[in-house]
């Protein structure tokens, strides 16, 4: 053996040596948590959002374990009570199929280290997940892994009554800051994972590891995160340095800088290397070989493979999982294609994914193993070889490895439990004896239900727990009996969670309504959406007249309402009154006066339009009819096919004018669609709304008005004349030009129906027909080419066509021109033309008519076969705004009960005219009056104390203009106090304070019943002998007399203080005056002293005195002023011969009862 050697060998005997004597001081503590508070972090835990200690999760974490108290929310999952205490924490699965959630250690302080965890775990349920329990290996977010030193996956706990599992796992070798659990639920909500009563201990090492270290040894695989101190003189932090440079021969390591190991031994070591490895062995390379100093584990290099110990599948048969003996390589995962499985009955099952996770390796399959099912595995290592983090390969799995599902298996289909309709009617459940799986959900067309009588079908289905709800596209009423069919399809049938179908239902399946569920009658009041109105439903008597009352409801905005219906069948009548739509023609909101609907029917159930239509059809039924169900249908028909209301679809059929909902025209998206039943049922109201023609008087019709002139017409001739349908044609067709409402899907395709087919314009012949087109002058034209008017203005506009009139059937010549003027009621404005053959007119607007009224003008041009073309245009009163603006100079400041003249009205602006103006004032009470020539407003005295400090007033300025102009300047005053009433003290009062009260000590309060608003000057003085020791403070309002800081109080030398109490604001005066008396009360502070010697000492008495013999007088030289609980006692030998009492303030000594005097035995006493 060489020198060389022999020095190694004796440096590494020293370092034994000196490592087996140090003595460590190592300080533990437990924390423990039973989460039976609610805080978010418990002692040493919390919920986290990363995916290490350094965050970074993603939004894949989106759960937290959470506080319960006793079983969980989900059936067949969870425990039912906490494992000791009354909470615990857990994860909710339901909404939360394979979800992965983190509970971690808090941070812990440098040096402290994580010596064991123990815990309580409840798993139950049939697809449960994974409950993991991870260490960290490393120091930051870039150094270290999360590695599982503890797992169980699938259920552990077969009901949620059975007892908790207690786990403990030691730590003590890892030397780990942070350990998390890692709970991953399963495939469905049966599966909730708990926690309770973890129990944390932590160890702390302050001791350093010595090494003594030549200049030539290596720190190799060291990565120092802090400066490293040696012999007090720094090495400096080289993380990427091989090596240290070392100036001295010892270095002190400690365990709490927590130097990043190497996964293994350097390679090509020189003599007196050191390094540590992962398992926190210190090693140092002597003799060709690796020794350990100190820590765990070894510091040869690891060449052993990991070692297969058990295969099992995941109770869901989904799963294969490898586990071995050491963590595994994550970086480095093998092809699906390594691993091959071959089925009990011979199919092939492929490998759909592999993931490695510590030391297990975790196989997904594309074909469940069923229970009891016995699969054969087999691995061969391909590039991508499983091997711990030394790189040693795990050896191949043969053909002779089987594994078995051994998982109890869920074979047993869910049985059908209750089929019942709910009380409103509106759904069918059926409850089956377990959960389903809510994943797999049948086709509506899947449930036939037959004995409706409204033919009732299945619009949706859905699966919540044990319960499939299905719902109706129609109500079931109470009493009315149903017949339920369910086939099983094909895809997506009732089963559970394992895949088990439940059976069919055949048609002896009847459900019957048994509660007292009503029907509905519900529908739209439309002239325009009415909202606010009161909807009555009334049955119709056999005679015709109104029954009784079925129900009332009240519209909303949209005009919708819904009445209760319980039980009847027959004719109808609905009446809407009162509520508030706006005009289609005015654009005005108007209230509804009455509109009514007749209707019959056969089920609890109808919808039941309420429109001007209706109305008309309801004033023409003979509600006596002895056939009232074909009286209501009659009419209903009649109105609709008279006012243009045929089916879109082939115009043969009149429109429902009672089932059918009219839409909102004025929405977009109806103006923009095609015409269909609804729209074109929205455009004959709208029409009616537009044909408010001119009467003699120049008036507009109201709706009222119109319903009233089509109902007569039509009652008169059993149709509407060609009068009436003109003037009605024309209102819609103008409402469609004005709004641009499209009618038809194609220029070329037109709609055969009477309301509409003047409207198109074109021919397929291509000849050109007339258009009108109404022009108005440019100056009236603003932006967005809206036509205005000034309010007492005139405008005169033609109605030139825009195209030649070429069709054959005459010329430019033979057109008629008809103007229609739509106003707001009471306008006076008037539209006058020359003659029908005119094509110019002239618009007067109306005195009274206020800035923003519309009128619509609509052109109708007829040519010589009577075809009519509109053109509708709107024109909008203006006025041009009165430039003048009046200002008013108000005084800065306005103190109280002060007379002020504010300034003179001051006008600015391009309309300020110069004729006189008259002011007037609002209100006019007091106290503000204004001059109504000059405008100046003189505002009499005001008492701030009277409690009115601010006012609004507007000073009103009007000119001598036809229509005058008025100009308001609204005036904000507020009014200033002045400090000027006196303070004023209520009577004399008297107050009590014991001599040895302290400063601050309150005796009593004095009363201003009299004082200013502002009291902040306010103050009471006191004055007289002995003033000094009381002051009177302002507590919040309350004047308290107390002591005073240094007051010298003494029962003794003062009995009584008699003040005189001064109140004063400082700025209106002193006020009045009162007295005050404060009596001293005494406390016992005087220790009795007796003359030192007594003047008549020695005292001299018969041996034979009797009791009560006076022998002489003691005198007190200091004593309190209350003496009367004052004693004397006399002590020594012989003292019970005597006793002191006090005679009316002199102190005797007598001879006491009992005493036994005798000369001859005791001559004195002391």
């Amino acid at each position: 053996m060489n020198k060389k050697t022999i020095k190694y060998i004796f440096f590494f005997f020293m370092l034994l040596v000196f490592f087996t004597n140090i003595s460590t001081t190592h300080a533990v503590e437990t924390i423990n948590d039973d989460f039976e508070t609610t805080e978010a972090n418990w002692a040493g835990w919390t919920n986290v959002s990363g995916d290490s200690v350094f965050g970074n999760y993603g939004n894949q974490y989106d759960k937290d374990w959470e506080i319960r108290e006793g079983r969980t929310p989900s059936y067949y999952t969870g425990p039912n009570q906490a494992s000791t205490g009354d909470q615990y924490i857990y994860l909710e699965a339901s909404g939360s199929n394979n979800k992965t959630v983190f509970l971690e250690t808090i941070d812990l302080e440098e040096g402290i280290f994580i010596n064991s965890v123990e815990f309580d775990y409840h798993m139950y349920g049939r697809n449960m997940g994974t409950l993991d329990l991870e260490y960290y290996d490393g120091i930051d977010e870039t150094d270290g892994h999360w590695i599982s030193v503890w797992n169980q996956t699938g259920q552990k706990q077969n009901r949620d009554i059975a007892p908790w599992e207690k786990v403990y796992i030691n730590l003590s070798s890892y030397q780990t800051t942070k350990v998390r659990f890692k709970g991953i639920t399963g495939k469905t909500y049966t599966s909730d994972i708990a926690l309770d009563n973890i129990t944390l201990t932590t160890i702390s090492d302050d001791n350093p590891l010595p090494i003594r270290l030549t200049e030539h040894n290596r720190l190799k695989g060291y990565v120092a995160t802090q400066d490293i101190y040696l012999n007090n003189y720094k090495i400096l932090n080289e993380p990427d340095s091989a090596s240290l440079a070392i100036t001295s021969e010892k270095v002190e390591i400690s365990k709490a800088m927590k130097l990043k190991p190497m996964s293994d031994a350097p390679d090509n070591p020189s003599m007196g290397d050191i390094y540590v490895n992962t398992s926190n062995a210190l090693c140092v390379y002597l003799d060709g070989k690796w020794n350990k100093v100190a820590g765990t584990g070894t510091c040869e290099r690891d060449l052993t493979a990991p070692v297969l110990l058990t295969i099992v599948v995941s109770p869901d048969g989904e799963t294969i999982v490898l586990t071995y003996d050491e963590v595994l390589d994550d970086s480095v995962l093998p092809s699906n294609n390594s691993f091959s499985i071959l089925g009990s009955s011979g199919v092939l099952i492929n490998v759909t994914g592999v993931d490695i996770d510590g030391s297990t390796v975790t196989l997904s399959l594309d074909h469940i193993i069923n229970g009891d099912e016995t699969v054969t595995l087999t691995y061969a290592a391909g590039a991508n070889p499983i091997q711990d983090s030394a790189g040693n390969d795990a050896a191949l799995i043969d053909e002779t490895q089987s594994i078995t599902n051994s998982s109890e298996q869920d074979t047993i289909a869910p049985v059908l439990q209750t089929v019942v309709v709910p009380a409103a009617g509106t759904t069918i459940e059926l409850t089956y004896d377990e959960n389903l799986d809510t994943s797999s959900i049948p086709a509506n067309s899947g449930f036939i239900i037959s004995g409706s009588a409204l033919s009732a079908s299945v619009s949706t289905v859905t699966i919540a727990y044990n319960k499939v709800t299905l719902t109706l596209d129609k109500n079931i009423f109470k009493d009315e009996t149903i017949t339920l069919t369910y086939i099983v399809p094909v895809t997506g049938p009732i089963q559970d969670d394992a895949g088990n179908d439940a059976a069919l239902i055949d048609e002896t399946q009847s459900v019957t309504n048994n509660s007292t569920v009503s029907g509905i009658i519900s529908g739209i009041v439309m002239a325009g959406y009415v909202n606010g109105a009161t909807v009555k439903a009334y049955k119709i008597n056999p005679d015709g007249t109104k029954g009784d009352q079925i129900g009332d409801d009240a519209t909303s905005a949209n005009g919708s309402y819904s009445i209760t219906n319980t039980d009847y069948t027959g004719a109808i009548l609905l009446e809407a009154s009162e509520g508030t739509y706006t005009d289609e023609a005015t654009g005005i909101d108007t209230t509804l006066t009455t509109l009514t609907a007749i209707a019959y029917i056969d089920t609890l159930t109808a919808t039941i339009s309420i429109t001007p239509l209706t109305h008309i059809a309801a004033q023409l039924m003979d509600k006596a009819a002895a056939d009232i169900t074909t009286e209501i249908s009659n009419k209903n028909e009649l109105v609709a096919e008279q006012f243009g209301l045929m089916q879109t679809i082939d115009n043969a059929n009149p429109i429902d004018i009672i089932s059918v909902q009219p839409d909102d025209i004025t929405d977009p998206t109806v103006i923009g669609k095609p015409l269909d039943d609804k729209k074109l049922y929205a455009l004959v109201l709208a029409g009616i709304s537009q044909n408010q023609e001119n009467d003699s008087t120049g008036n507009i019709d109201t709706l009222d008005d119109i319903i009233t002139e089509f109902s007569t017409d039509l009652d008169s001739n059993s149709k509407l004349s060609e009068e009436y349908k003109i003037s009605f044609s024309a209102g819609v067709s103008g409402y469609v030009e004005e709004q641009g409402i499209k009618i038809i899907d194609n220029d070329q395709i037109s709609i055969d129906n009477p309301i509409i087919k003047n409207v198109i314009k074109g021919d397929l012949t291509g000849s050109f027909f007339p258009e009108a087109n109404i022009q108005f002058p440019e100056a009236n034209i603003r932006d967005e080419k809206k036509v205005i008017l000034e309010k007492g203005g005139v405008v005169t506009f033609d109605g030139l066509t825009s195209e030649d009139y070429n069709n054959n059937t005459g010329t430019i010549a033979d057109l008629k021109y008809e103007w229609i003027l739509i106003k707001p009621d009471g306008s006076t404005a008037t539209l006058s033309l020359s003659s029908t053959d005119d094509n110019t007119a002239t618009l007067q607007s109306g005195a009274e008519d206020e800035a923003g009224v519309e009128y619509t003008i609509t052109l109708k041009v007829i040519d010589k076969t009577n075809t009519e073309y509109f053109d509708v245009e709107s024109i909008t009163i203006t006025t041009v705004p009165f430039d003048c603006t009046m200002g008013v100079t108000i005084p800065t400041t306005i103190n109280e009960n002060v007379t002020y003249d504010f300034g003179s009205p001051s006008f600015s602006g391009t309309d300020n005219p110069t004729g006189a103006w008259t002011y007037t004032i609002n209100p006019t009470t007091a106290p503000f009056l204004v001059d109504p020539s000059t405008g100046i407003i003189t505002m009499a005295p005001v008492d701030y104390e009277a409690g009115i400090t601010t006012y609004d007033v507007t000073l009103i300025a009007t000119d001598e203009a036809s229509p005058a102009n008025v100009i308001n300047k609204a005036l904000s005053i507020t009014i200033t106090n002045v400090v000027d009433i006196t303070p004023v003290l209520d009577a004399p009062a008297e107050f009590t304070v014991a001599e040895d009260a302290a400063e601050g000590d309150v005796l009593g309060s004095l009363t201003i019943s009299v004082n200013d608003s502002d009291t902040s000057g306010t103050t009471i003085a006191l004055s007289g002998t002995g003033y000094e020791n009381f002051e009177v403070i302002n507590d919040s309002g309350t004047w308290n007399i107390k002591v005073k800081a240094g007051a010298s109080l003494d029962y003794e030398t003062t009995q009584t203080y008699s003040l005189t109490a001064t109140a004063s604001n400082g700025i209106a005066g002193t006020g009045n005056e009162v007295d005050v008396t404060i009596n001293v009360t005494n406390v016992m502070d005087t220790t009795p002293s007796l003359t030192d010697p007594q003047p008549s000492s020695p005292y001299t008495v018969s041996e034979d005195a009797t009791t009560g013999t006076i022998v002489g007088e003691l005198i007190i030289s200091a004593n309190d002023s209350d003496a009367l609980s004052t004693a004397i006692t006399l002590t020594g030998t012989g003292s019970g011969n005597f006793e002191v009492i006090n005679d009316s303030g002199t102190w005797n000594i007598k001879v006491k009862a009992g005493a036994s005097l005798d000369y001859e035995t005791i001559t004195s006493y002391t």
